[in-house]
């Protein structure tokens, strides 16, 4: 799996990335995890997406291993006795002109429930129909294995509703009363008839809840992200090197119109140094991108390497241009009053 940080210069960051794994820091799923926790306490989001993930992943690995041993088992069947497999239609099939045999068939498969044997559907006492039954109380920040079995995928099941479905829940979820209430009925149906219900279930409460994190979470985490990296020392090395640079260049300015003693007035063209010297303050303070355009980027530091960081999420880019506007804004009014400053201040001659 290739890392987002590792496949470019620019990268786009997205939530359903993140979620995956498919980021590295300071933009992993650890490190939102842990945002989630320390910052926000709102854990349970990811650790609820990631138990419905884990479910279905086990789900589907137990339905693929189910029917292909379905398959073989009718095949090994209908190979060890193809005359009794043929003997109801032999009656109803005519012999063609050359004398052969009439073809086997094999007969259909039977699809009634009420027709499998008992042994076929692993016994379970459920904690809602029985007193024996004990869900795993596992620490839910602890990696939980994908379930193996259909025994294993109930046990999830009433891992996912005991510790974040169910109202009062150690960990409840913050999702809808018509979400929760349609998800939990069919859960119990499903549990009832002792089957583990398919991934679909969690679908709507799984959206909800992505998309509180996709609203709320992802712009803070990445903006306190970008924040942290700021302690990079090569960081702070490019912003106090454009600010020198800007400072020198307005000086130039300043003190050659003095020494000349030319018109005040032509220190004016030290108003764009002065605004970029502005902006590289701020980005200083918060490492707030300017140099990438208004597409929503961030630098971010991993291991000495400076990776530009494109934010995909509408909420974010949102946030990022009202920034970019109000500082842009904020630079020009103070290099403007700065340069003001230095047009007046300084005398044309020492």
């Amino acid at each position: 799996m290739e890392l987002i940080c590792a496949s470019g210069p620019e990268s786009e960051v997205e939530l359903e990335s993140i979620l995956a794994g498919e980021t590295c820091p300071p933009l992993s799923l650890r490190d939102f995890a842990v945002y989630t926790r320390d910052s926000e306490h709102s854990e349970e989001n990811v650790l609820f997406h990631l138990a419905i993930a884990r479910y279905t992943e086990g789900y589907t690995r137990v339905i693929a291993r189910d029917s292909r041993v379905s398959v073989v088992k009718t095949l090994k069947h209908s190979l060890s006795s193809p005359n009794k497999a043929a003997a109801p239609f032999a009656n109803n099939v005519a012999p063609n002109a050359s004398n052969n045999p009439p073809p086997t068939l094999t007969p259909e498969v039977s699809t009634d429930v009420n027709k499998v044997p008992n042994n076929a559907v692993p016994e379970f006492v459920l904690s809602s129909f029985g007193d024996d039954f004990e869900p795993p109380k596992m620490d839910p920040l602890q990696r939980r294995k994908i379930p193996s079995t259909a025994e294993e995928l109930i046990q999830e099941v009433h891992f996912i509703t005991d510790e974040f479905m169910n109202v009062g829940a150690s960990m409840e979820v913050n999702i809808t009363a018509a979400a929760r209430k349609a998800a939990l009925e069919e859960l119990r149906l499903s549990l009832k008839n002792r089957l583990p219900p398919e991934p679909r279930v969690f679908h709507e409460v799984d959206r909800e809840i992505k998309h509180l994190m996709r609203s709320y979470s992802l712009p803070k985490f990445i903006r306190d992200a970008a924040t942290s990296n700021i302690k990079s020392t090569k960081t702070k090395i490019n912003r106090f090197l454009a600010m020198i640079i800007d400072l020198v260049i307005v000086l130039t300015i300043s003190l050659a119109t003095a020494l000349t003693y030319s018109s005040p007035y032509i220190r004016f063209v030290a108003f764009p140094f002065m605004c970029h010297g502005m902006c590289a303050v701020f980005t200083v303070k918060d490492n707030f991108c300017f140099w990438h355009g208004t597409m929503g980027t961030y630098e971010l530091v991993d291991e000495g390497q400076t990776f530009v960081m494109q934010i995909s999420e509408p909420v974010m880019k949102a946030w990022h241009n009202k920034k970019l506007m109000t500082l842009s804004y904020l630079s020009a009014i103070i290099g403007l009053c700065l340069t003001v400053a230095l047009v007046f201040a300084i005398p044309p001659y020492f």
